[in-house]
């Protein structure tokens, strides 16, 4: 599960690239095959929600017959009560003979606010894999973003890990 983490921290870091600037995140599908090799596509639909929507139908079937892969698209959480941020919903699955997955959002203060984008503290909402701790998975997970060598340096700059 911990590569699959990687993964997924790897195009989290992409997809805060993207928004940083202030651009809405196109939906991203990003996938690693038996052989190690990586592919990504985002998911270009008028409607966001249909390209989402695409994007679970590929998780699901697999069409590729990757070994992991991940989805990244833009949404909003409630951080506190009534406090509704922008948020990049990461979920990724490993497949194989016993399947499993995890759901992480990583909320942003958006490019356009007055005091700029700000990223906050990703969060692990749900978990399929009883056998690797959160810590484990947020290592994991950070170990992929600090791979990309043009966001990571983005990331660094505008991460708050207090908030």
């Amino acid at each position: 599960m911990n590569d699959t983490a990687t993964l997924a921290g790897y195009f989290a870091a992409h997809a805060v690239w993207s928004v940083a600037e202030g651009e809405t995140l196109i939906p991203l599908l990003a996938f690693e095959k038996f052989n190690g090799t990586r592919e990504m596509t985002r998911l270009e639909n008028p409607d966001a929600g249909e390209a989402v929507k695409a994007g679970h139908e590929w998780l699901q079937s697999n069409p590729d017959a990757a070994l992991r892969a991940v989805l990244i698209f833009d949404g909003y959480v409630t951080r506190e009560p009534g406090e509704r941020t922008d948020a990049l919903i990461i979920e990724a699955r490993l497949y194989g003979k016993e399947p499993r997955s995890f759901t992480m959002t990583l909320p942003y203060r958006n490019a356009r606010h007055k005091k700029g984008f700000l990223l906050y503290r990703p969060t692990v909402e749900q978990m399929s894999d009883a056998q690797t701790s959160v810590a484990e998975l947020s290592q994991a997970f950070f170990r992929g973003v600090n791979q990309h060598q043009q966001a990571a340096p983005v990331w660094a700059r505008h991460f708050d890990p207090g908030a």
